[in-house]
């Protein structure tokens, strides 16, 4: 049907459907509850790090993943899946309300593809080369360089707290992914964007990477994101890190500053 059709639905649980097809009901439910229906806060039953082991810092970025609405087959060819029913994993809805990993975890998966997509088939370097074979730590630090700050508030030993803003950290990361601010075009972007991959192999090896910027900040505002592989460790060993690279970012000859 229609979203005119949807909103002048008045049968059975016509409220519950309302709120997944009726722009105007679903606005007003959010507004009305926006202590949980709130963009900028985590989720409560999110996991948090470190990892105890080694103190990693995790996780890496974060997704939606509250009450999202999906697509839902119930498997049968023959239902169609035409009927107003409420969302629930048995009805013939065609969609279906999930939370947690199942949501946030093929959100992030399409971000990566959107990653890929476009730095195959889109990216214009303001200067250097494209990349003839992409590499999943490129397009890994496309994801971590894209997150932005959650400014809510999380659920902090059982206490409602703003989530730490000091980056990254231990609720959120790096921060949400937006990938608005990380897939350049030129006709509509305002920041330059250069990518770098190298395999390395040896221990103690440094390479060096210019990059030239032209810009009218004061300060400068530009980021760096390194990203890496790490080789499978032992479930036995007390500390997993494998390797430790180190970002040093200079203007002239002077080391930038965060």
């Amino acid at each position: 049907g229609t979203i005119q059709e949807c909103c002048d639905y008045y049968g059975m649980d016509s409220e519950k459907i309302k709120l997944l097809c009726c722009p105007t009901t679903m606005k007003s439910y959010y507004n009305s509850h926006k202590d949980v229906y709130n963009e900028m806060s985590l989720a409560d039953f999110s996991s948090k790090g470190p990892i105890p082991a080694d103190k990693r810092i995790k996780p890496e970025v974060v997704a939606p993943g509250m009450r999202v609405i999906s697509m839902f087959s119930d498997g049968d060819t023959t239902t169609n899946q035409c009927g107003l029913e409420p969302v629930s994993d048995t009805s013939h809805s065609a969609l279906m309300s999930q939370q947690g990993t199942s949501m946030a975890t093929p959100l992030t998966a399409g971000a990566s593809a959107l990653v890929r997509d476009y730095l195959e088939n889109h990216y214009a370097p303001t200067f250097g080369q494209k990349h003839s074979t992409i590499r999943g730590e490129l397009v890994k630090a496309m994801i971590i360089h894209s997150a932005q700050p959650l400014t809510g508030n999380a659920i902090v030993s059982g206490f409602i707290e703003p989530i730490d803003q000091n980056y990254p950290n231990n609720q959120v990361g790096f921060g949400v992914i937006n990938l608005n601010t990380v897939l350049r075009f030129p006709s509509n972007s305002s920041f330059d964007l250069f990518t770098y991959q190298e395999e390395i192999q040896a221990g103690g090896d440094q390479r060096t990477v210019k990059c030239f910027v032209t810009t009218t900040d004061s300060p400068l505002n530009m980021r760096a994101t390194l990203t890496w592989y790490d080789p499978e460790g032992s479930t036995l060993s007390k500390v997993a890190l494998m390797n430790d690279l180190e970002l040093n970012v200079f203007t002239g000859n002077i080391e930038a500053k965060e």
